[in-house]
């Protein structure tokens, strides 16, 4: 028999561990994987830096439609995250409009499947007008999102009582929910105390207006909920080394990290200006090292981007005004690679980049390398460096890791059965 591809190397599965093979693609699935050369009409040899991976998925994005297309469309940056290997990317409900209903939710799938290369999901926004309508999302969503704080296109929820009551609202429907944890009332008091300070302390004066207690605070309110309405609970973007330790001790909840919080320090954001500004804020290096130590040794469930494309417009005028938020989703496979360079174990790194998340949102057929699932793969060259630069697949067009060189990067991703981006170049 001839598949429809053949892969032939090093294999990566977060169940089987490493080994060599021969892996036959047919349709959208894996057919068949034997320690036997078998015949493709497609036939991609790895080389002895490569290795074959489930695709990314990347469970925490912004890809700003419907509503803000300058900034993003899900076509354009469904591109981007080709070209980091991600095979599926998972949507925040915080677009002008919000996915609070059930329509809404069905309206950005049908986007998706009219213009997105790679699989989408789309998290239902849990805000104060739609509290005792959560359950009409159930079917159609991966999970649900609460913001503890204001951020891009406020959903809000005014104070603990009514995240307390979102919480009952959630128990029993099966679904895991997503925190963003940062308190509303310290980060109102930061901004008041330092709104007139940025001639003294620069692009510092965001990380000063919503501080370190902020973050840590807002989770030691959320962890008690998750165990007392018994859901699944899923800790947004942790910046800070207390953040961390706190959910590593709890057992339960799940932390994940993001790219510019595992790299970007407080001396980059003095560089980068309001290029460099996000919610929560960069941290102080030791913060950094910490959550970067916590990836590379297994403890974070979740690798993302929190891809968040504004403007260059945007992004250059006054600092308070300026969005928070960075691009990055095409960075996901050089991190990856960059995580394996500095020492994490290739089937640690496949449960944080994949398996994890398709396990924690009931992905079927998603996660591993396996015969019957899916085929979304991708290549990964460890040993051929990537320098970060223009010109860039997100319709934003920068990067706040401008001129970083990283060790590797994909050089196949592969959705359903169907090649899509090869050698930094997107095919479809």
């Amino acid at each position: 028999m001839s598949y429809d591809i053949v892969i032939e190397g090093r294999f990566v599965d977060s169940v089987d561990g490493e080994y060599r093979g021969y892996l036959g693609i047919e349709g959208e699935r894996i057919a068949y994987i034997t320690e036997r050369p078998i015949a493709g009409r497609t036939v991609i040899r790895l080389s002895e830096s490569e290795m074959l991976l489930p695709g990314f998925i990347d469970s925490h994005v912004h890809f700003r439609e419907p509503g803000w297309e300058h900034k993003g469309d899900i076509g354009s940056e469904s591109r981007a995250a080709a070209l980091g290997g991600v095979t599926t990317a998972m949507d925040m409900p915080n677009t002008p409009v919000q996915t609070t209903n059930r329509e809404r939710v069905l309206e950005k799938k049908r986007i998706a499947e009219k213009s997105s290369v790679i699989d989408m999901e789309f998290y239902g926004g849990v805000g104060p007008g739609n509290l005792y309508t959560l359950e009409d999302m159930a079917d159609v969503v991966p999970g649900y999102k609460i913001f503890m704080c204001g951020s891009t296109g406020n959903l809000k929820l005014d104070g603990l009582e009514q995240v307390e009551e979102a919480f009952s609202q959630l128990r029993g429907l099966g679904k895991p929910v997503k925190v963003h944890c940062e308190d509303q009332a310290m980060n109102d008091m930061g901004e008041e105390r330092y709104r007139d300070m940025f001639g003294e302390h620069g692009p510092l004066i965001h990380a000063l207006a919503r501080p370190r207690e902020s973050e840590t605070k807002s989770i030691g309110e959320v962890l008690p909920l998750a165990r007392k309405y018994d859901i699944p609970v899923c800790i947004c973007h942790v910046s800070t080394r207390e953040g961390m330790r706190m959910i590593e001790e709890d057992g339960r909840a799940k932390a994940e990290a993001t790219i510019h919080h595992s790299l970007l320090d407080l001396e980059d954001f003095k560089r980068l200006g309001p290029f460099g500004k996000m919610n929560p804020p960069l941290r102080e290096r030791r913060d950094v090292d910490y959550v970067l130590k916590s990836v590379i040794e297994g403890r974070v469930p979740f690798v993302v981007t929190d891809h968040a494309p504004h403007t260059v417009e945007e992004k250059s005028g006054d600092f308070w005004e300026a969005p928070s938020g960075v691009p990055a989703i095409e960075h996901y496979g050089s991190f990856a690679a960059l995580l394996l360079d500095r020492g994490m174990e290739p089937r640690e790194l496949v449960r944080a980049t994949s398996y994890n998340a398709a396990e924690f949102y009931n992905l079927e057929g998603k996660g591993r390398i396996e015969e019957g699932f899916l085929a979304d793969l991708v290549v990964l060259d460890t040993k051929r460096p990537v320098r970060t630069g223009p010109p860039y697949q997100a319709k934003c067009g920068w990067s706040p890791f401008e001129g970083i060189e990283f060790p590797g990067g994909p050089t196949y991703t592969i959705r359903r059965g169907r090649i899509i981006a090869e050698n930094r170049k997107v095919l479809i």
